[in-house]
């Protein structure tokens, strides 16, 4: 959260079961639930003041990755100040107004083992997640998200062959955010 620089109100960026919702304005005083600013519907994680309290700041994702916003206070239109392939996290307002800090970047999750033979890396493209050996421990199972992790949350099942090192998609197509491999190895919820 942050608190205006006249400390009546506080932008608030909010979770709800994993989930960044659009950020929100409330009094400081608690008087009422306030109402969301920034982009429309728009995920948010991060909020600032401009030291005059004149504008409120965004990290949000209006649908093209996480770029800064501003808009002004208390009731003005939301504006993108970044564009690029980059997803910004983070953001502080200098003391003098007259620049934003911010990290950028793009994000990877990848998978790596460690057995008998040493370290390896298991995925090389996209991000890699929710890693889980099949019942004889010949397969790991794994799901491949492309393209930015905070945009999707779901991806392919993947499974790599421990032995041959081969890898193959077991469900082309169909998007998963969680999965389970039966007993036997041979069919997944």
């Amino acid at each position: 959260s942050a608190l205006s620089p006249d400390g009546k109100w506080v932008l608030v960026t909010e979770m709800l079961i994993g989930s960044w919702l659009p950020c929100r304005i409330v009094p400081f005083d608690g008087s009422s639930a306030g109402r969301q600013v920034g982009p429309p519907q728009a995920p948010c994680t991060a909020a600032a003041w401009s030291p005059d309290g004149q504008w409120m700041y965004f990290c949000a994702n209006a649908g093209n990755g996480y770029h800064i916003w501003r808009q002004e206070f208390p009731d003005g239109t939301p504006q993108p100040l970044t564009s690029d392939t980059n997803d910004e996290d983070g953001l502080a307002v200098a003391p003098d107004g007259r620049s934003l800090v911010t990290s950028a970047g793009v994000s990877q999750e990848t998978l790596w083992l460690h057995d008998p033979k040493g370290d390896r890396q298991i995925s090389q493209e996209g991000n890699a997640s929710s890693p889980t050996f099949s019942p004889d421990g010949k397969k790991l199972f794994y799901i491949l998200k492309k393209g930015s992790v905070r945009l999707s949350h779901s991806g392919e099942l993947w499974a790599l062959d421990l032995a041959s090192g081969e890898t193959e998609s077991v469900l082309p197509g169909v998007a998963l955010l969680n999965y389970s491999i039966s007993s036997g190895g041979t069919e997944v919820a």
